[in-house]
């Protein structure tokens, strides 16, 4: 067997700078996953970072609306530099009491869709004739050109 012989009789990983370092390094990305893994938890009317895509950040927001029968209900206060949606979606709770998936189809009079309108820059509920209306909570993720 060899005998394997280290400068100072101290392997570099043991000595205590090295081993200062390493733990600081250690408590940074530590500290990093735990906020990462916080956001993506995180569902809030405060626009969030969640994560990358494409090597961008991606960012979550809530939006909260009130929606009228058989019309289009737009959600204003949408950043104006959005690049890409990577996901919309949310919940309906109709007038009785139901609630619904964002998007969703039961007939002609009740539905609900969720879209972005690039030309008004929000978002829009559009709701059918009879049970589609009521508390809309909506969802979106996106990256934005400014990033």
């Amino acid at each position: 067997m060899a005998l394997v012989e280290f400068e100072n009789n101290s392997p570099p990983y043991l000595n205590a700078d090295n081993l200062n370092n390493n733990f600081s390094e250690l408590e940074t990305k530590i500290d990093t996953t735990t906020t990462q893994l916080t956001n993506l938890q995180s569902y809030s009317t405060t626009e969030t970072v969640i994560g990358t895509w494409n090597n961008k950040p991606l960012y979550r927001k809530v939006y909260t609306k009130t929606t009228t029968v058989n019309t289009y209900n737009y959600i204003y206060g949408m950043p104006s530099n959005i690049k890409d949606i990577v996901h919309i979606y949310g919940t309906n709770k109709q007038a009785s009491g139901n609630f619904t998936a964002l998007p969703y189809y039961f007939n002609s009079g009740d539905y609900a869709n969720v879209y972005y309108s690039l030309s008004s820059n929000a978002l829009v509920v559009a709701t059918g004739s009879s049970y589609g209306h009521g508390e809309a909570i909506v969802v979106i993720e996106y990256t934005k050109t400014t990033d």
